[in-house]
């Protein structure tokens, strides 16, 4: 009786110290840490039939549905997600997107879909190689309240740039006065449309409402 009395607390010590040892190696076991990268949550994979206020795009003989900038298109079980097509002409950029200075060249991206600026909106490019050099500027956030609102030059001498930001290059100078029609904008800067017919964006502070001269 007194040995198994001896050896019970002995028992308990050896668990006591197993448990100890256990303990210290799980918090000294080295952990290699992960990069922290930003969530973006790509569309959903297949739609049974598309939200209101999508588009149709064509490509070709080609039809593409979109919708929160993903491109969509038609299958038996309903909307199937696919990689943005080359070619593609979007009329606004989905809100996110950025403005990237490439090259001298600005491009705009959104879930690593990339696009540039056209006439008729924002068409999908291909990817600029790996070793360019890129410069990011502010989110680019399409204008639903003010898109095709006009605005007036009160400066003396404006420059338009090719993106949100002094430092991107001037790619055009307009005069007081000259109405610009409103596609987009980014925090301080409008992105318009030129009385000659091309686009830029000009400093926010510099125009003002436009007043029509039209009378009766």
């Amino acid at each position: 009786m007194q040995m198994m009395l001896t050896r019970r607390p002995f028992r308990w010590l050896a668990v006591m110290v197993a448990t100890w040892t256990l303990g210290f190696t799980t918090v000294t076991t080295p952990v290699c840490a992960q990069p922290q990268i930003a969530a973006r949550h790509g569309p959903v994979r297949l739609l049974h039939r598309m939200p209101p206020g999508h588009r149709t795009v064509h490509v070709g003989k080609s039809r593409y549905y979109v919708h929160g900038g993903a491109f969509y298109v038609r299958k038996p079980a309903g909307f199937i997600a696919v990689r943005a097509p080359l070619g593609a002409v979007v009329v606004v950029l989905p809100i996110g997107a950025m403005a990237l200075l490439i090259g001298g060249v600005t491009f705009y991206v959104y879930q690593d879909v990339y696009y540039r600026r056209v006439p008729e909106g924002y068409v999908v490019v291909e990817r600029p190689s790996d070793g360019a050099v890129a410069r990011q500027a502010s989110p680019v956030v399409p204008s639903r309240q003010t898109a095709g609102e006009t605005v007036a030059v009160i400066a003396t001498l404006l420059n338009v740039r090719s993106g949100p930001g002094r430092n991107f290059p001037v790619v055009h100078q307009i005069r007081r006065h000259d109405a610009l029609v409103v596609h987009g904008y980014a925090p301080d800067w409008l992105y318009v449309k030129l009385p000659d017919g091309s686009f830029g964006w000009v400093m926010l502070k510099f125009t003002t409402a436009h007043e029509s001269n039209a009378a009766g």
